[in-house]
């Protein structure tokens, strides 16, 4: 017997129902009226790019030499007062040999290059040598005088600039210059640093004789020197300021009558060492053009020297090639001076104060 095959029945909640009334007419046009706003797609993070490093700032050689010295009180002596400059730090740690070291031990040659405003000058040292501006040269067809601070390079052969200190010769049997450890005044080593013409130096010179009555034939700046009356003041100079030498300076401000007159700064106490002696000469020689003080003056102090080096850090600076190792920068502004600067380090330092003129 066989058992009934039971169908289940379909539930109408579970199937769907066809729809009774079918759209007979289905719109094929699309929506006139897109979507007002559309949904942005994401746009690609731009990678990232490293901002450039701004450049450091140029590098202020004097200024950074001012930074390291400290002022001493002063040694005063007939009108003429000098101020020692310390140095906290040798921020120039090379060795160089001075113009009159180098040709006493034989390491320099200096030798007339056919032009009046060069010479030659060879190192056969394996040392730098420093030539100062205002050195004056002896021999050869007329006297010179280095014109701007020079550093040769080891053993190698510069030509370097120079300016006639003697008018009236242009002779002569030897082809090389010596040197008699003499300075030419720092009113002439400003006019050579501002490239000064020649005439104007002569007429300076010729002026400086006459006021030191040294007589010469030629208008030699180097018969100043040798003058009998010249050289026993340099004497008794040297004598009032023989205790300024007791330490180890890095250079020295002088005041003439209570006003500054100029500073000379080193980088190096040993390179100053070896000029000391002849930089002293030439500020006593420009006191002695000024007899007697044109009116009452006090003595100054440490702090007002101070602040006229200070002027440095707002200077002007300008900047061209040297004929040795290093760049001449000229000072310009609120004071005046030039410099040599030599592996990142100010070698030497001439500052001078500025007289501005009113306009009415």
């Amino acid at each position: 017997r066989q058992t009934p095959r039971l169908i289940p029945r379909p539930n109408p909640r579970q199937t769907p129902r066809p729809n009774p009334r079918p759209n007979p007419r289905p719109n094929p046009r699309p929506n006139p009226r897109p979507n007002p706003r559309p949904i942005p797609r994401p746009r690609p993070r731009p990678i990232p790019r490293p901002r450039p490093r701004p450049l450091p700032p140029p590098r202020n050689e004097p200024a950074e030499l001012i930074r390291a010295i400290t002022v001493g009180q002063p040694f005063h002596y007939r009108g003429l007062s000098v101020f020692p400059l310390r140095l906290r730090r040798e921020p120039d740690n090379r060795r160089y040999l001075s113009l009159d070291c180098a040709l006493a031990t034989g390491s320099l040659e200096i030798h007339e290059s056919g032009r009046v405003s060069e010479v030659l000058m060879v190192n056969r040292a394996r040392q730098r040598i420093f030539l100062l501006a205002g050195e004056i040269l002896i021999g050869g067809k007329q006297n010179r005088m280095v014109s701007q601070d020079v550093v040769l390079p080891p053993l190698a052969q510069v030509r370097v600039p120079v300016y006639c200190v003697e008018k009236g010769r242009w002779v002569g049997a030897g082809k090389n210059l010596e040197s008699k450890n003499t300075l030419t005044l720092p009113s002439l080593r400003k006019s050579a640093a501002s490239a000064a013409t020649q005439d104007s130096l002569w007429r300076e010179i010729k002026g400086s004789a006459e006021k030191l009555e040294a007589q010469s034939s030629t208008e030699d700046f180097q018969a100043v020197y040798e003058s009998a009356k010249v050289g026993k003041e340099l004497a008794d100079f040297r004598r009032g300021f023989r205790q300024l030498w007791r330490e180890r300076l890095g250079g020295f401000v002088v005041c003439r009558y209570g006003r500054i007159v100029g500073a000379e700064v080193f980088g190096s106490s040993e390179l100053f060492e070896q000029l000391r002696y002849k930089l002293l000469d030439s500020y006593v020689l420009d006191r002695l053009h000024y007899p007697k003080a044109e009116r009452r003056w006090q003595p100054p102090d440490a702090r007002q020297v101070r602040r006229f080096l200070d002027q440095v850090e707002s200077a002007r600076l300008s900047y061209r090639d040297s004929p040795g190792e290093g760049r001449q920068i000229r000072l310009s502004g609120a004071i005046g001076g030039s410099a040599l600067a030599s592996g990142g380090v100010a070698v030497h330092l001439q500052l001078y104060p500025v007289i501005h003129l009113l306009r009415r």
